[in-house]
């Protein structure tokens, strides 16, 4: 190959360092812009979900309180239906003395089913009201981990900001990267057209052991 087709292809080369150069510059600012849009949209989400996990965290707490208001009242009606059985019992026993009325055992005996009924539901809420009382250490524990969400999901929506506000540091870097390197591939071919050219002087010069 000889000096003058070497020459172009060292300017070649310079002319496809510059496009590289610029394709890359704009490749890497798309490539930032697409990935700050992106994490605008995952920012967007994450701030919906720590509004709902707020929600949420306020309705647990309010469902805890309603099951412990449930079964506090629960244990209160049992205590009453236990007090109102007492109280039939007695009347019962008062009714038995006059047992030689007719109408006073009927009404003994309506006392004594409604206390049975009584004792049935007694003994229903009783059990529902233990149901809850066990139930309470799992719906706190559920209650403690929806109330620690929030925080957990806004420590994960500010690292998106500081992620989002990094993205422009990262394309300047790159692009720096990019031009240094093109710089550098510049030199590079311009030493070697400058030896190129050179080498082509020296070999224009006719040696003089050689001259008439």
């Amino acid at each position: 190959m000889n000096t003058s087709a070497l020459t172009w292809c060292i300017r070649i080369g310079m002319l496809l360092v510059l496009v590289a150069g610029c394709v890359a510059w704009v490749a890497v600012g798309r490539l930032g812009h697409v990935s700050k849009a992106g994490l605008h949209q995952t920012d967007v989400a994450m701030g919906d979900a720590v509004a709902l996990a707020d929600s949420t965290a306020v309705i647990s707490q309010q469902i805890q309180n309603s099951l412990v208001a449930v079964a506090s009242g629960m244990g209160a009606a049992s205590d009453a239906i236990g007090n109102t059985i007492d109280v039939s019992k007695n009347v019962r026993r008062v009714l038995d003395l006059g047992s030689f009325f007719g109408r006073v055992d009927d009404l003994s005996n309506s006392l004594a089913n409604t206390e049975a009924s009584l004792a049935e539901a007694q003994g229903a809420l009783s059990e529902t009201q233990q149901n809850l009382v066990g139930a309470e250490p799992g719906v706190d524990g559920a209650v403690t981990v929806m109330k620690e969400l929030p925080d957990q999901l806004r420590t994960a929506q500010q690292k998106l900001h500081n992620a989002s506000g990094e993205v422009d540091g990262y394309v300047a870097l790159l692009r720096t990267l990019i031009v240094l390197l093109a710089i550098v591939a510049l030199l590079m071919f311009v030493v070697l057209d400058r030896l190129t050219g050179q080498v082509a002087r020296l070999s224009a010069v006719p040696d003089p052991a050689i001259q008439p």
